[in-house]
């Protein structure tokens, strides 16, 4: 996807962040089935989701985009169906993350900013 860094330097922020700000909330979003990546690599994410249980997640399929290093270079041809899966099972996975988090506030007080 042509990032600027790799694997192992996001995990190490990620961590760090979570180490060096106890209770901060952190999210991301996921894109599920890129076209360079393979079965093994989706597996690899799928236990990173799993072990990381991140606050929030958003999943969405790939899709091309007209100007995009992916869009030209890489040949989309994973079935719609593959992607979607993708999508559903690491949702399926958040959504049980998400459960245990709120779970772990029922009776708290939490502070909150409100805007709007």
């Amino acid at each position: 996807m042509k990032r600027s860094h790799n694997r192992q330097e996001t995990e190490a922020i990620l961590y760090r962040l979570r180490n060096e700000i106890p209770g901060a909330a952190i999210r991301t979003t996921l894109i599920a089935r890129h076209p360079e990546k393979t079965e093994k690599e989706f597996l690899e994410l799928r236990e990173f989701v799993e072990s990381f249980r991140f606050d929030r997640l958003g999943v969405f399929k790939y899709s091309d985009e007209e100007g995009t290093y992916s869009c030209e270079n890489y040949e989309d041809d994973v079935p719609e169906a593959v992607k979607e899966s993708r999508v559903a099972e690491l949702m399926r996975i958040q959504q049980n993350i998400s459960a245990e988090i709120n779970e772990s506030l029922v009776g708290r007080i939490i502070k909150v900013i409100m805007t709007g």
